[in-house]
């Protein structure tokens, strides 16, 4: 008999644990319908891309009903603090309006200041991106913010396509060949500016950051106005001898490679670039108003593979996966460089190239219906795509190159970045030197005696390198470079892309010897600027 009384009584327990229960779940719907509309909840255990989403809804709300909102981002996009027309919500968030409202006051009518806050914390660098859209139907250039309202773009990592949304919460879905031919923004993360919790470089100032935020590289940071690793032409200006008639010039920083090319017949164009060795200076000192840089870039291949390799990352800009979401892609140059006190050097630069650069497209306008009666879309569509060739017109500045004191080949690895998470580790190689260096007591300096590596010969040493692994770059592979290598195949222009402009300056035609299966780069010394 007790055993069925504590029986009946686990029961009743049971019951009014079930109760409970369901009078939880009740509550919580009910609690869950009340504050989904007007003001967007988001929980904290959600994904990056839905958090982007919800704050692209409140955010296509809010630059729909607010010119000076719409007058603050363009202001701030044009601005390309890091070369790119891109907006940290992080700066503008404080900005007001005319009737003082800040942004994140505007943005907190349609989203909790909970969800916000776990936004922003989860997407410190979220930002609000500017594309220029095709045949020049949107761009942060040519925005009117009276009559342009622009919809928001989600820029995914989940996913190559491209959800669209408007102020009424009406979501399209863009096709990964597709391109908008209509005013919108992009929402995404910032892959040149991050959170200073990470191995960086620069911070940014004057935006009340509190140094949250930080440039990965020097090469992204244009708040100073400075030059910049851009992609293009030759820059410069030719000659006009007549009407409608242009000669184009050699670009004036070749005029010491064309010498070399000359004077170096049998011998080493470094060595007269760095020297002043030719057959009849055998001797000289170390010109230390020179450096290695690399002038071009093209990708090699099959475009389609080539897209996928470096855009495997939904964050890439993509031509198939939304490349208009993002306008440059970011490469990682490594250069390692053996030093005589058994040291070697990883140097890392980078350099900043639009899709529209690296690749050349054709498509249309998207066009539906049957014969006779097709219909003109709002969308352009990619049908095939091509490589091109990219020429710096301030090329990617690597180092010296003075054999006194550095190996006589390096190695130079090319990655398309995607992250920042890095991982270090030594290595250790066998690398060779020249010998032939005396120092001359009369003129008291060092001299490289006789061409190539002299009478003296070579020494080997081993080297310990600090290599750096950044964790979801795409590697490109790497290309040595030694320095007895013609730096100029010939001193004919080298060829340039079609341009509906006059002819720049033109570069020599430099070595194509430096490839891997992705990627060509050309690399020839030039005065330092």
């Amino acid at each position: 008999m007790k055993k069925l009384k504590n029986l009946a009584v686990n029961y009743r327990l049971l019951a009014l644990v079930c109760l409970f229960g369901v009078m939880y779940c009740i509550s919580s719907c009910n609690k869950e319908e009340l504050t989904t509309s007007p003001t967007i909840e988001v929980k904290a255990t959600v994904s990056k891309d839905q958090l982007k989403k919800q704050f692209g809804y409140a955010f296509a709300k809010i630059l729909s009903e607010n010119k000076d909102i719409r007058d603050i981002v363009k202001e701030e996009a044009l601005k390309k603090i890091n070369y790119d027309y891109d907006v940290l919500y992080q700066i503008i968030k404080e900005r007001k309006d005319r009737n003082g409202n800040t942004i994140e006051e505007s943005l907190l009518k349609y989203i909790s200041e909970d969800s916000l806050s776990i936004i922003i914390n989860s997407l410190p660098t979220l930002t609000i991106y500017v594309p220029e859209l095709p045949e020049e139907t949107f761009s942060a250039e040519i925005w009117d913010t009276n009559d342009m309202i622009p919809k928001v773009a989600i820029r995914l990592s989940s996913s190559n396509e491209v959800p669209i949304v408007d102020e009424f919460e009406n979501e399209r879905i863009l096709a990964p060949n597709e391109i908008p031919l209509f005013p919108v923004v992009v929402i995404k993360e910032n892959e040149r500016i991050v959170a200073n919790n990470s191995p960086l470089t620069k911070q940014i100032a004057g935006n009340e950051l509190n140094a949250k935020l930080m440039f990965v590289n020097d090469a992204f940071n244009n708040t100073m106005q400075t030059k910049s690793n851009r992609t293009g032409g030759n820059g410069g200006s030719s000659t006009r001898p007549g009407e409608g008639q242009y000669i184009p010039q050699m670009d004036p920083r070749f005029k010491i490679l064309k010498e070399a090319y000359k004077k170096s017949a049998n011998g080493w164009q470094r060595d007269y670039v760095y020297y002043g060795i030719y057959s009849s200076n055998p001797n000289g000192p170390f010109n230390n108003q020179y450096r290695e840089y690399i002038w071009g870039f093209e990708m090699l291949g099959d475009p389609d593979g080539i897209i996928k390799k470096i855009s495997e990352q939904s964050d890439d800009p993509q031509f198939k996966g939304g490349h208009w979401t993002d306008g440059e892609f970011e490469f990682q140059v490594k250069t390692y460089v053996g030093s005589k006190t058994a040291v070697g050097n990883e140097l890392i630069t980078y350099f900043r190239v639009k899709a529209t650069d690296l690749f050349g497209i054709t498509g249309g306008r998207k066009t539906e219906g049957g014969r006779g009666e097709s219909v003109r879309d709002d969308v352009y569509t990619i049908s095939s795509m091509t490589l091109k060739r990219v020429l710096f017109t301030d090329p990617i500045p690597l180092f010296p190159w003075n054999l006194e004191d550095y190996s006589s080949s390096i190695k130079i690895s090319i990655e398309e970045v995607d992250a920042v998470q890095v991982i270090r580790q030594l290595t250790s190689t066998d690398t060779e030197f020249a010998a032939n260096f005396d120092y001359d007591m009369g003129k008291k300096e060092s001299l490289k005696i006789g061409p190539k590596f002299g009478a003296s010969g070579r020494v080997s040493r081993n080297v310990t390198y600090e290599v750096t692994t950044t964790v979801g770059n795409d590697e490109l592979g790497q290309v040595i470079v030694n320095f007895g290598d013609p730096i100029l195949k010939d001193t004919t222009a080298m060829k340039q892309p079609p341009s509906r402009k006059r002819e720049p300056p033109y570069f020599l035609n430099m070595s194509p010897q430096y490839t891997t299966g992705w990627y060509r780069i050309y690399i020839a010394p030039g005065p330092i600027f």
